[in-house]
């Protein structure tokens, strides 16, 4: 019997992470044929095929993937990061395969038009107006109160998010956001970026609910706990499963199937973000894509025995997700960030992360001499690497990972 081929558009950035989603379908016995603007040398052993190309060419990707799709009879298209949702859904199209409709797609890309398809059920989401200048932003602060959120129409992974206080700060923020939401900063601004929003500031924990949608079908693999910077958002911690009262944990998976279902997400994995408080169920956002930051690829995949990430992969193809087996540890991941700008020059203080067994992966991202920017002017550059541990108590979980962390240091000139 033949192997089945998947076309992977592109991947995460962090080569940890790709790989874990390189293996996932080596390990289910699929081949798979990986497609971006450059990849690896090392991808290559473990792709039938890699094809460099400039992703940004849409025409041009799609004649390439046609012909590809001749050699191969591709049985399903998967994605791994935000600015490639909509191409992979346009290929999908393209060659007949699962995949989302575009104005679904834009609805998951753009946080405008995600707001909009919600409408319906606007208690669930803070108030919030689109504003594109700052005057218009300055009206809507004095319709909303403070504090208030101002962030990108699009964009991920907590860029360019700005907890105002008072009007003074909205000016400097703005100015910021100015100067972020461009594409040469970061390629997710490459569509809706000069659209921002402006919402209430929403208090209690933040969460994120995963899973995928087959057929209309949601499945959710669980909650995962966030801890962040209380004036940048900036995930630091992330554990799963979480720790939330039952109760909570039975409203935010209500509230998340009728939210993913009002977004039409299907084929496809979804990652969705909120807050819970004495107002109960907040909504954040949604992507129909895996999560990143080791969420999906580590945390999941740990908790779930490798499935989570198979179960993508057969959605992608239109097969149902087979059931995750029972969880029965915790897993988590700490990021180390850089205390300053500089030029990293390595680090020391391991002994406490190598002598415990509760640690099971510590992973650095950059070589020394690597130039560090700290935000806003970076979002990308400033985090050095990660401690990922587990353990069947929660607690003790989130204690290795803060004194694992406490542990390290950078040297940085």
């Amino acid at each position: 019997m033949a192997q089945t081929t998947l076309l992977y558009v592109n991947g995460r950035q962090n080569p940890h992470e790709r790989m874990a989603e390189l293996t996932t379908a080596i390990s289910a016995n699929y081949k798979i044929v990986v497609l971006g603007n450059s990849l690896p040398i090392w991808v290559s052993s473990l792709a039938c095929e890699i094809v460099e190309c400039d992703l940004h060419d849409t025409s041009a990707v799609i004649t390439i993937v046609n012909k590809l799709h001749l050699n191969y009879d591709f049985k399903g298209i998967v994605c791994w990061s935000e600015t490639d949702v909509p191409l992979r859904n346009l290929l999908c199209k393209s060659l007949g395969l699962p995949g989302m409709a575009q104005e679904d797609v834009r609805c998951c890309r753009d946080k405008v038009s995600m707001k909009q398809r919600l409408h319906q059920q606007s208690n669930l989401l803070p108030k919030w107006k689109c504003v594109s200048s700052l005057e218009s932003a300055q009206n809507a602060a004095l319709e909303i109160g403070f504090p208030l959120i101002l962030k990108p129409a699009s964009g991920s992974g907590s860029k360019g998010i700005f907890k105002i206080n008072k009007m003074e700060h909205l000016i400097d923020a703005c100015s910021e956001l100015n100067k972020i939401t461009r594409p040469e900063f970061d390629a997710v601004f490459e569509r809706f970026g000069s659209e921002w929003i402006i919402e209430e500031y929403i208090d209690g924990p933040e969460f994120s609910v995963d899973g995928y949608v087959h057929r209309g079908n949601i499945y959710i693999t669980g909650i995962t706990d966030y801890e962040s910077d209380a004036e940048n958002f900036i995930e630091h911690r992330h554990i799963f499963p979480s720790a939330l009262p039952s109760h909570q944990q039975q409203d935010i998976c209500k509230n998340a199937r009728e939210i993913i279902g009002l977004l039409n997400i299907q084929a496809s994995n979804f990652h969705l973000e909120g807050k819970y408080n004495n107002q109960g169920f907040k909504f954040i956002e949604c992507a129909a894509r895996p999560a990143g930051g080791y969420i999906s690829t580590h945390l999941l995949q740990y908790a779930t025995q490798n499935q989570h990430l198979k179960n993508y992969l057969r959605v992608c193809q239109d097969l149902s997700p087979l059931p995750n087996p029972a969880i029965t540890e915790y897993i988590g991941v700490k990021y180390l960030f850089a205390h300053k700008s500089g030029v990293y020059r390595g680090c020391a203080n391991f002994e406490y992360i190598l002598n415990n067994p509760l640690i099971k992966h510590i992973y650095l991202h950059f070589q020394p001499g690597h130039k560090i920017l700290l935000p806003p002017n970076n979002y990308n550059d400033f985090r050095l690497g990660v401690i990922i541990a587990t353990h069947k108590n929660y607690d003790i979980v989130a204690q290795t990972l803060e004194k694992a962390a406490s542990e390290i240091r950078f040297h940085i000139e």
